[in-house]
């Protein structure tokens, strides 16, 4: 038997039950398709089994080195491509927690009160640095004789800056009247 020339390589039965007309419809709307072993390796890849060893356990003959050329050029048909990047974008998004899951969690978290005060208030933190509560003003109460030692020191390094900064200006000068 011949095989189909849509199809490219058919199964002889397909051919007795097609004609050459219907063959090619149905190689049209199976363009995107993906066959058995292809669509075993995108699962394999898409869960995170290296390239090689998802080729040879999806079920084609080639191990090792071959494998992994195999896989190579499999990677690269436009189909498996497409297929795996859809793959890949649905476990993204199934795996993906909305930002009202995760503040669920941390509420579940910080009430739970047979769970450790520090991971409670691990979850209050974050929870409230997620919804903008976290923003708290420090109050500093400062005594009048601090506040004035603070201030007499910083006048003293001040005019120590000045007095090493005259230093320098007058050695500067004095470095280029003897020239």
């Amino acid at each position: 038997m011949r095989p189909c020339r849509f199809f490219g390589v058919c199964a002889p039965y397909l051919n007795r039950l097609l004609s050459p007309s219907l063959c090619h419809m149905v190689s049209l709307n199976n363009a995107n398709a993906l066959n058995p072993r292809q669509e075993r390796f995108v699962a394999l890849v898409a869960s995170g089994v290296p390239g090689g060893r998802a080729y040879e356990q999806a079920g084609y003959r080639s191990q090792g080195n071959a494998a992994d050329v195999g896989a190579s050029k499999l990677l690269r048909n436009p189909k498996v491509a497409g297929a795996l990047e859809d793959e890949r974008r649905a476990v993204r998004e199934a795996s993906r927690l909305t930002r009202d899951e995760k503040l669920g969690i941390l509420e579940e978290i910080a009430r739970k009160p047979d769970a450790p005060s520090r991971e409670r208030i691990a979850a209050i933190k974050v929870h409230n640095e997620m919804t903008g509560e976290g923003e708290f003003v420090a109050q500093v109460r400062v005594s009048n004789t601090w506040l004035e030692s603070i201030k007499a020191r910083a006048a003293e390094i001040g005019s120590g800056l000045a007095r090493t900064s005259q230093a320098r200006e007058q050695a500067t000068a004095a470095g280029q009247k003897g020239r």
